[in-house]
């Protein structure tokens, strides 16, 4: 939690193999990666990858960027338990980026109430019942300085539709990934705010 990620060719996140236990990735601000999430195996097909994502902000206009989910070993496809929920996935490039490149990542994933633009509807996860397709309405997407003192940009405009359109998750922490407090805050991306006017 509370990671800034940037101008990264690989991506974001990489996940790999364990035996027990679950990975949480919550109020993390990725800008201008080439990848978001990607999910590896080495030489054990008997392990598992457990994750709960949620509440993170994704950006990117990097012309690396060629989807959002990536899966690099033949064993995962069966072996992914994850949830995936209020997350931003904001692609605003000029290509036509793909959700993942196998259709099997979708087997094992719970998808809910995520922020989608720039990727073709007919791509995302049917499951996905509550997912906006609408610009989240950063404050100033892609045009902020690269360091993380420089992130405010990526928070929400009030007029978002991002804002409250969440759903609710227990024991999800005390503040956001700029430090305002949670509390019942249902918002989708790493920002749980009231908006910025």
């Amino acid at each position: 939690q509370y990671n800034y990620s940037h101008d990264n060719y690989g991506g974001f996140l990489l996940l790999m193999e364990q035996n027990s236990g679950k990975v949480t990735v919550r109020y993390n601000l990725s800008v201008n990666d080439g990848g978001f999430i990607q999910v590896t195996r080495r030489d054990n097909p008997t392990s598992n990858i457990y994750a709960d994502i949620y509440n993170n902000t994704f950006y990117t206009k990097s012309e690396n960027f060629k989807r959002l989910f990536y899966l690099t070993n033949t064993y995962v496809s069966d072996v992914i338990y994850a949830n995936c929920r209020n997350n931003i996935f904001c692609y605003e490039g000029d290509n036509s980026p793909l959700l993942c490149n196998r259709e099997q990542f979708y087997n094992n994933l719970n998808f809910g109430n995520n922020c989608y633009y720039g990727f073709e509807e007919n791509l995302l996860p049917s499951e996905d019942e509550n997912k906006i397709l609408l610009d989240p309405q950063f404050v100033d997407s892609g045009n902020s300085a690269v360091g993380i003192n420089n992130n405010l940009g990526y928070r929400l405009l009030s007029s978002s539709t991002c804002i409250g359109a969440g759903s609710p998750i227990n024991d999800s922490g005390e503040y956001d990934f700029w430090g305002n407090p949670i509390s019942n805050a249902t918002n989708i991306g790493a920002y749980t705010g009231a908006g910025i006017n």
